[in-house]
């Protein structure tokens, strides 16, 4: 099972609306847990449904974050938002090979493009 089929499964094994953390989410063994998340959302939309994230920041300690399934209806201004992101920016997979997306990556950005050739010099010949 993949690691996005393991979070849908987990989201459809609770209540709508019931929230769960990112530990659940790690325990799961997902690891790239916001791709994942970016995955199940592009899963849901289609099916009416939204995932939210909830952020609790507490003072000196560190950020909780807890994230819930919902019904697009009853939050309509995030439905709107989430179709419009979609319908903008459509999500391209990446290539399986990451060494050679790496690499094309690489030699957009670090490497200069090719010299063109001199063009050669005509023969000259001193016939008049």
């Amino acid at each position: 099972m993949s690691q996005v089929q393991r979070l849908i499964a987990r989201f459809d094994g609770i209540p709508l609306e019931t929230e769960i953390t990112v530990r659940d989410i790690q325990n799961l063994g997902i690891g790239p847990y916001s791709r994942r998340l970016e995955d199940a959302r592009d899963y849901y939309l289609p099916l009416g449904f939204l995932i939210l994230n909830r952020m609790v920041r507490r003072p000196g300690q560190s950020t909780l974050s807890f994230y819930r399934k919902v019904l697009a209806s009853n939050y309509p201004e995030e439905h709107r938002q989430a179709l419009e992101k979609a319908q903008k920016e459509p999500r391209v997979k990446p290539s399986s090979d990451t060494r050679h997306s790496r690499a094309s990556w690489f030699e957009k950005e670090f490497r200069p493009a090719p010299k063109p050739k001199p063009e050669p010099e005509p023969e000259w010949s001193l016939k008049p």
